[in-house]
């Protein structure tokens, strides 16, 4: 991951403030312990598989079924892998555009 380019990039081209920035960069960083650098995933595919692992749906917490990914989450299942799926597709479209 190409964390210091990817912040420059949320917060001059994205104009997040830099708490987000942290959350977001912390976010990728979680992701990438468990299933390993994100260039690597967007060369593989645009991200595609890894943004699948993190999809959990309302239907898949109504239903109580687990997680596709390995990362574990503190607290609502869907809101947690939400946020990191967020994370990624950003970092996924900051590679598109870099």
């Amino acid at each position: 991951m190409r964390t210091n380019e990817f912040k420059r990039w949320l917060i001059e081209i994205k104009s997040y403030k830099i708490k987000v920035v942290q959350s977001r960069t912390s976010n990728c960083h979680t992701v990438e312990k468990h299933y390993g650098d994100l260039d690597t995933h967007f060369k593989k595919d645009k991200g595609r598989e890894l943004l699948e692992l993190l999809t959990y749906s309302t239907d898949d917490e109504r239903e109580k079924r687990p997680t596709k990914h390995i990362i574990n989450i503190d607290g609502n299942l869907r809101t947690g892998s939400a946020t990191l799926k967020q994370a990624v597709n950003l970092y996924m479209k900051f590679n598109k555009e870099s």
